[in-house]
């Protein structure tokens, strides 16, 4: 009898470290977030959103070649997600432009911030060829021929 009263003690002070019976760790775990989600304590008026958080297709719109690959790895460097990257529907572009999907402006202006695009006219939303193009992306950024 002893000894069925010493295992249930064992195994009474393995459930209570392990947490099954309400001990362990007194902090709450980090909420879940989704993709495109605020981040925490952003303002409501512009909600930054993390990175690797926001899917970003690349489109080249000049004939130059692999443009848009040198400024997807750029983007990937600075933690954002990759999506589409492919020529744009057309190749006449001389600046890079951000275009954005409903409620994505503030990603698109830190798309742009990263990529140092200066332009007034740089960040605007997005048209429908372009939507098309990007297979949903959140943030679409068409290179001009003012990238390097």
């Amino acid at each position: 009898m002893a000894l069925g009263a010493g295992a249930f003690v064992v195994v009474l002070l393995i459930l209570l470290i392990s947490g099954a019976l309400g001990g362990g760790s007194k902090h709450k775990p980090a909420a879940a977030t989704t993709p495109g989600a605020a981040v925490p304590g952003a303002s409501s008026g512009g909600a930054a959103t993390a990175p690797g958080h926001t899917r970003v297709a690349v489109l080249n719109g000049t004939t130059t070649a692999g443009l848009a690959r040198t400024v997807a790895d750029r983007l990937v460097k600075g933690g954002y997600r990759i999506g589409t990257v492919t020529n744009a529907p057309s190749h006449g572009h001389t600046s890079t432009t951000v275009a954005y999907g409903s409620g994505r402006r503030s990603q698109a202006q830190a798309v742009a911030q990263l990529l140092g695009t200066t332009s007034p006219d740089a960040v605007q939303p997005v048209d429908a060829a372009t939507r098309t193009v990007a297979r949903g992306a959140a943030v679409v950024v068409t290179v001009g021929s003012d990238s390097r």
